[in-house]
Parts: C-alpha cells; sequence; structure tokens
C-alpha cells in the first residue's frame, strides 16, 4: 500500500512538499553555502508491525529522526544508509524528520520509510521532490 503525506519544510525560503511512493531528491530553492534544511511529516504505523527500515542518503550530511530519536546520520551522498527503526514507532501517528546540511552549495536529501506488516501488508513513507 501506497500513501501520500504533506511534507512540512521547516526553513528559510521552504518549499512546501510531499511524500509518495518512490524517493525523490529534496531541496531547498535557493543556493548557498553553509545551508541547512528541515523536513518533516507524520505518518500513521497500525497494530501488527513487523519490520521498519529507513533508508537515505544526501549531499553532504544528514540526520534522521524518528518520534524525536536520531535514528540515522550520512556524510556521503554516494553512499546508502539504512537502520532498522520498529523500536521507535507505536501503533497511531509517528514523526519522521530530516535535518540536511551542506557547507558547499544546496542541501538535498532523499529518504525512503518502509513499514511492513505481519498481515504482508507494505507502507512506504518517501521524499518527493
Amino acid at each position: 500500500m501506497k500513501q501520500r503525506f504533506t511534507l512540512i519544510a521547516l526553513a528559510i525560503l521552504s518549499p512546501v512538499l510531499a511524500w509518495a511512493a518512490d524517493p525523490s531528491w529534496i531541496w531547498l530553492d535557493e543556493q548557498k553555502d553553509g545551508q541547512q534544511a528541515f523536513f518533516l511529516t507524520t505518518f500513521d504505523v497500525e497494530e501488527g508491525l513487523e519490520s521498519a527500515i529507513v533508508v537515505g542518503s544526501c549531499d553532504n550530511e544528514l540526520a534522521v529522526f524518528v518520534n524525536g530519536d536520531h535514528v540515522m546520520k550520512s556524510g556521503n551522498w554516494e553512499v546508502l544508509s539504512a537502520t532498522p527503526v520498529k523500536a521507535k514507532l507505536s501503533p497511531g501517528t509517528n514523526t519522521i524528520a530530516i535535518q540536511a546540511s551542506n557547507k558547499e552549495g544546496s542541501a538535498g536529501a532523499f529518504c525512503r520509510l518502509t513499514l511492513t506488516y505481519a498481515n504482508g501488508k507494505e507502507v512506504t513513507v518517501v521524499t518527493d521532490g
């Protein structure tokens, strides 16, 4: 099952973005050195969650937070990072946030959270630029 969520960018000159089925790079409109960008969205978790894995990369630094807990970081856009996050989730509404920064140019990132349930149902939450 694929769901679409509204993404709120918490940065100066931030665009309104959305989460869709396949991950895409997300960037701020303005390019400048030392840029930092913050993105977040909420999603629902049902009972019976079997696994939850977040995967992502960035240009050039990425920090991912699930329900306020730092769960993953990356410092190389050429390397895909992944980590399990099931222990950070609970049934009901949950939050995922991304902090991207770049010392020389625009800060960008992409991320995919895959939720797999005991009944075989799969839900993805992804960045969509």
